[in-house]
């Protein structure tokens, strides 16, 4: 059997065991990836080297700024104080954590739709009777929407990959319109999946309508308005997401606003682990091969009917173990002209499978091996203090409704929405 083939298999393994156990599945997924790899000849390094700092500073950053608001108890005041004031239905906060969260990111600030934002729609979303890991993905999906915005970073990258891969036309627009489709959709998935609509009230809620609320402390105000600072800070320079965060928190814990102590213990290191150690094993399953067999598998049924749906299915599968511009969107797009010209089809097709194909690779985000979907189960797993086993099968639904919502997207493309979007 080929050793590709045979380390996907061995992952699906170790899934199942963590899921049926207590075991944390970065832990085994680590001890696998070190005895595959070294069984196939793979050094220390390079079993290690498939880490996407990326997506760890990210996480890890976010994981300890989280722990910081609860930790001071800004958040839990804030909520109840949000409550008191607006009192909205677990059926709707969904829906209006999508509309909201997607306006802002359009407006330039993606990243924090993923990041940052999820940290309130799920704490709010907890008091309601929300679910809230449906909350955090639709959340991240809103933020999602932006990541191609022409006004972002990712549009002007996604600009200039297009232009290098030999498209032409209305490059930007397309490259946005299919994301933003996209995270539609998937959200969409992700409310019929959790049932979203049988959630109800709890009883008591109401009496957050009516309680005499304390005045933030003064370490709650600081606390809590660290977080509009830190947005602004983010905007206006483009630091990176985790690190910036890292430094606001190590300022809240310097001025006394958070204690250190308290900090470090309600972060979540078994989530890390868990995402970390997943992360490594599919680095070692990449480098053995396992990826690109699945991949060519999944291009090799490409016609003119399913070649978008194609393109968007194999980048957001390389995208559940990469960083969607770093990896599945460059190195896919230079093949779109070749293939469709060879099944004559014109510039408008190609435009559409690249739209699709973007779309297809952000929208995997979700995957709590990548960027947004990561964030989000570390704000899942600080709120809810779970433990180990709800914490890997937690991961284990995560990472399935990741797939779905991957598969239902790229067959809608295949509707044709966007080769009639692109002319």
């Amino acid at each position: 059997m080929n050793i590709g083939v045979l380390s996907l298999i061995i992952f699906l393994i170790i899934v199942a065991i963590s899921y049926y156990t207590k075991i944390n599945a970065g832990l085994l997924s680590i001890a696998g990836a070190i005895i595959i790899g070294r069984l196939s000849g793979l050094t220390d390094m390079e079993i290690y080297s498939g880490v996407n700092l990326n997506v760890y500073t990210s996480m890890l950053g976010m994981f300890i700024y989280s722990a910081a608001l609860l930790s001071s108890g800004a958040l839990q005041l804030f909520v109840r104080k949000f409550l008191s004031r607006f009192h909205v239905g677990p059926k709707v906060w969904p829906l209006v954590c999508f509309l909201f969260t997607s306006a802002f990111a359009n407006c330039g600030p993606s990243s924090m739709g993923c990041t940052v934002i999820p940290i309130i729609t799920m704490s709010i979303g907890m008091s309601i009777g929300c679910d809230p890991l449906p909350v955090g993905i639709i959340t991240a999906l809103a933020g999602i929407s932006a990541f191609a915005s022409p006004i972002s970073d990712g549009g002007s990258a996604l600009f200039g990959i297009g232009m290098g891969g030999g498209l032409s036309g209305n490059i930007r627009f397309m490259a946005w319109v299919g994301t933003f489709i996209a995270a539609i959709v998937a959200a969409i998935v992700v409310y019929i999946v959790f049932r979203c609509w049988t959630w109800k009230t709890p009883e008591g809620a109401e009496s957050y309508q009516a309680e005499e609320l304390p005045k933030f402390t003064q370490k709650q105000l600081i606390t809590i308005l660290s977080l509009p600072v830190f947005i602004v800070t983010f905007i206006l320079t483009g630091w990176h997401v985790g690190m910036l965060v890292c430094i606001f928190t190590v300022i809240l814990i310097a001025i006394g606003a958070v204690d250190q102590k308290d900090v470090l213990a309600k972060t979540q290191w078994g989530a890390i682990l868990l995402v970390v150690g997943t992360g490594i094993y599919m680095g070692v399953c990449k480098s053995l091969g396992g990826v690109d067999v699945l991949a060519q598998a999944i291009e090799s049924v490409s016609n003119p009917l399913t070649v978008s749906s194609v393109y968007s299915f194999t980048g957001g599968f390389l995208s559940f173990f990469s960083y969607a511009l770093a990896v599945p969107i460059p190195s896919l797009t230079p093949t779109i002209v070749p293939v469709l010209e060879s099944m004559d089809l014109g510039a408008g097709a190609q435009l559409a499978t690249y739209s699709a194909l973007i779309a297809g690779s952000f929208i995997a985000t979700i995957s709590p091996m990548s960027f947004a979907g990561a964030c989000v189960i570390g704000h899942w797993s600080t709120l809810t203090n779970a433990d180990e086993s709800v914490r890997s099968k937690t991961f284990t639904k995560q990472l399935i409704i990741s797939v779905i919502c991957l598969a239902v997207v790229s067959i809608f493309f295949m509707t044709g929405i966007l080769t009639a979007l692109a002319g």
